[in-house]
């Protein structure tokens, strides 16, 4: 499974945060691909629409998350907006925010 993750927006912007990232869970150890995997699987990924969530008219300083993911013959493409209303999204989101501040896993 190949997943893209991208952040825009926010109260203040941090290039090493916002940058875009790649992960592919075959190179990754199980325990740590297992998990992505089962987080995708929560959030129906797949059965989402391509965008999720508006913030409110006026509104400013919110992020969009932009996830793309690739299994096998499937690829699908989300875009979740704050606030985010799924609490599966919003673990997915949030694993992946840990990843990118962890500076684990780098485009």
């Amino acid at each position: 499974m190949r997943i893209k993750f991208e952040m825009e927006g926010g109260l203040a912007y941090f290039p090493g945060l916002n940058a875009p990232f790649s992960i592919d869970t075959a190179s990754l150890d199980p325990q740590q691909a297992s998990k992505i995997e089962s987080l995708i699987n929560n959030a129906r990924f797949f059965d989402q629409p391509s965008h999720v969530g508006t913030p409110a008219p006026g509104a400013a300083d919110y992020r969009t998350y932009t996830i793309t993911v690739e299994d096998g013959q499937r690829t699908h493409r989300v875009q979740v907006s704050d606030p985010v209303g799924s609490t599966a999204l919003q673990d997915l989101i949030d694993y992946f925010h840990n990843l990118v501040r962890s500076r684990s896993v780098r485009e």
